[in-house]
């Protein structure tokens, strides 16, 4: 998140909170110095698709080490309605597309 939603998001964390995100790169600077004039932290992390680590990501959820918050399993032929949730923003957690 970046951009407003990226700065909205800095007054839901405790003082001296720090957020991780995948902002837009002309977001980012805005992120981060709005965040430090609260106190709190703001990383970008770049993401890069690797086989590697995304079979160690479901080891450790197999184990129960790692937990996703999934707001809602929507048919696939729905997936518009589910794009429409997305884009309002709204949305707690990840909307999951079933076939």
């Amino acid at each position: 998140m970046g951009g407003p939603v990226g700065e909205q998001a800095l007054s839901w964390l405790a003082p001296g909170g720090r957020m991780v995100t995948v902002p837009t790169n002309t977001a980012l600077a805005t992120v981060v110095q709005t965040g430090a004039a609260a106190g709190k932290t703001v990383r970008a992390i770049k993401v890069t698709p690797d086989t590697a680590q995304l079979a160690q990501l479901a080891a450790l959820v197999d184990q129960g080490l790692l937990t996703l918050h999934v707001s809602a399993a929507i048919p696939l032929e729905e997936a518009a309605s589910a794009h429409a949730q997305s884009e309002r923003g709204h949305v707690k957690g990840k909307l999951i597309l079933v076939p």
